[in-house]
């Protein structure tokens, strides 16, 4: 796409990585200093994956947690810090199958965020609102013969050239 666009019209779009209970718990649990293995302990409760892994659902499924939290106020005030960070934005990362175009330079269209490895992307995450002139694009599995297939999100293509959704590369 760059080789078609210009490398100063094409982008990669961020997307931003969020603060999971198991995360919040051992950081909010090393900034309290509650030692780290009880920290370790009551992290691991959470589980990993589900709707009981976040603070409340796993508060109401496992009673061991909720036994803790009652009987010890340093762990219920690590655990209402921690339900508060839960689902905060942690950091910025690139989507693994998106990327932007635009009929000019990027700049001119959004603001752009260059991570330290020097990685541009645009501060418009996936599913937000863009300027109408961007075309949003979606890469997903590779056919047989090692090509990526790739899907655009909306019908018109920088420049006004428009085509099939779908696309082999």
């Amino acid at each position: 796409m760059t080789n078609k666009y210009g490398r100063e019209n094409v982008s990669q779009i961020i997307t931003f990585g969020t603060m999971a209970a198991r995360a919040a718990i051992r950081d909010v649990g090393r900034v309290l200093e509650v030692p780290l293995p009880e920290v370790d302990r009551i992290a691991k409760m959470i589980p990993p994956v589900g709707p009981d892994s976040t603070i409340d659902g796993a508060l109401e499924k496992i009673p061991q947690l909720r036994e803790l939290r009652d009987k010890n106020a340093k762990i219920a005030h690590l655990l209402a810090v921690a339900r508060n960070l839960e689902g905060q934005v942690r950091h910025p990362s690139i989507h693994a199958a998106g990327i932007v175009i635009t009929p000019r330079p990027l700049v001119e269209f959004m603001p752009l965020y260059q991570s330290v490895k020097g990685e541009i992307t645009s501060q418009f995450a996936m599913g937000t609102s863009r300027p109408s002139a961007c075309s949003r694009w979606t890469f997903s599995a590779c056919e047989p013969d090692g090509h990526p297939r790739y899907h655009r999100t909306r019908q018109d293509e920088p420049g006004g050239e428009s085509g099939p959704q779908d696309h082999a590369a």
